[in-house]
């Protein structure tokens, strides 16, 4: 099946039907999905370099925000810092300026207002390690401009697509521009419905298969997120993660999970690594976020508040 066809024909049955078929073969030899527990986590986690600088540890770009929507862009531009990134700038639209810079005085600020000088975002994406587009960018032209101009600018480096930048994908029903890049994609279910035109029901049904489908099929890293989400990537083993719990369903906490991915990638880790590393730690703080808040009570900020606890599990890790 030729990779340029276009995505909602792909997802006829052959491509469940191949990779059904694969995980039938794997079941058969006891391959199930893997997953991190405390123990295992640590292990992928970056080192702490006792001489490094704030360039050491990586430069992460976060495109983010749009008008009324400042919340998104906070809420992963903190994640990220807080993941152990040396650097963050926020690309958001003009009006941000003021929330952002009290909010998170940590970030260096990059804006437009009304058209996008595509110098601004082509200087941003240069100084970057790795690149977040999506949190909080709204459908409007402006975010359509800036997601076919992160996507179609030729570039190796790591791009975790999130949120408004898959929908927009979905609705141009056009994700093969992915295949080109080094990229992370983070759809719910219900994003991962719209990106490969089946009901919620069937992505919920078959959470595994279709985050293998679209990763093979795309040459992209999977976090499709749920109760239990499924990180596939080409080549490599499929996880599960079980950590976290319902007080993370809501408002933010998907943002706070790509920023956490991106601020991981800024350190140098490799895409799968950073995915499965990230959606594992965002679920851990999110358990200790509901031991002091309960799960009634959370917000996604209290998620960011409990990282420290995550990575003090896996003891102090420097060189």
């Amino acid at each position: 099946m030729s990779s340029k066809t276009n995505i909602r024909v792909k997802w006829t049955a052959p491509a469940m039907q191949e990779v059904r078929a694969i995980r039938e073969e794997e079941e058969r030899k006891r391959l199930r999905p893997s997953r991190l527990n405390d123990r295992s986590f640590a292990r992928l986690l970056p080192n702490r370099l006792r001489n490094g600088n704030k360039g050491t540890f990586g430069k992460a770009l976060i495109v983010a925000g749009s008008r009324n929507m400042a919340g998104a862009a906070i809420l992963s531009a903190r994640a990220a810092l807080s993941s152990g990134c040396g650097m963050v700038m926020v690309l958001t639209d003009e009006c941000n300026r003021v929330i952002l810079q009290t909010a998170v005085p940590e970030a260096i600020l990059a804006t437009y207002d009304g058209q996008v000088d595509e110098e601004v975002v082509q200087n941003a994406m240069d100084w970057a390690t790795c690149m977040l587009i999506g949190p909080g960018l709204s459908m409007n032209d402006t975010s359509k401009y800036l997601v076919d101009f992160v996507l179609d600018m030729p570039t190796s480096k790591p791009i975790v697509v999130d949120a408004d930048a898959l929908n927009i994908l979905s609705e141009e029903a056009n994700t093969n521009r992915l295949a080109e890049k080094s990229v992370i994609v983070t759809p719910h279910v219900g994003e991962m419905g719209r990106l490969v035109g089946l009901p919620v029901s069937e992505i919920h049904s078959h959470m595994i298969e279709t985050a293998e489908a679209f990763s093979t099929h795309h040459g992209v890293t999977v976090v499709l997120k749920d109760a239990v989400s499924v990180i596939s990537s080409p080549g490599r083993r499929t996880f599960e993660n079980h950590s976290g719990n319902s007080g993370m369903a809501t408002a933010g906490s998907g943002d706070v999970l790509a920023g956490l991915i991106v601020g991981l990638l800024a350190q140098g880790m490799k895409n799968p690594d950073a995915a499965i590393l990230g959606a594992y730690m965002h679920g851990r703080a999110g358990d200790f976020a509901a031991e002091e808040k309960t799960e009634y009570c959370m917000m996604a900020s209290d998620i960011i508040r409990h990282f420290p606890k995550v990575f003090a599990l896996a003891g102090k890790r420097d060189r």
